[in-house]
């Protein structure tokens, strides 16, 4: 499926999937990762999110202070479907790569958009 040269550059060679093992020299240390090699990539062509409108309270409880965006790419055979959740304004809101949305101070901003790896689509939340 695959070959690893000296110095370690990955080679499709056909379709299918392998693991790569790398170890130390004094056999210590081993690190793995899985390849899927496809014959062709097929790119999203849209990400929807869960909400278009966010409301949240910086002084609230738990629940008002925070929510979770989550991301719908289609179509559902996407060869990556990885999405990237990042914010206009670090000081106003936060995000964690699973989409949970924290308040930290009040105004009104754009929330996250999202960008995939493979495609660059993006969408995007308001917060009022």
């Amino acid at each position: 499926m695959v070959s690893v040269s000296k110095d370690g550059k990955l080679r499709a060679k056909k379709c299918g999937k392998a693991a790569i093992s790398v170890k130390s020299v004094t056999g210590k240390s081993q690190a793995n990762v899985q390849v899927k090699v496809v014959k062709t990539l097929k790119k999203v062509k849209k990400v929807t999110l869960s909400a278009k409108k966010v409301v949240l309270y910086v002084g609230g409880e738990q629940k008002e202070r925070q929510t979770v965006l989550t991301a719908k790419v289609s179509p559902k055979k996407a060869t990556v479907k990885n999405v990237i959740y990042k914010v206009t304004d670090k000081n106003i809101v936060s995000v964690s790569k699973k989409g949970v949305v924290k308040a930290k101070k009040m105004e009104r901003r754009r929330l996250p958009y999202l960008r995939r790896m493979a495609g660059a689509k993006k969408q995007s939340a308001k917060l009022l």
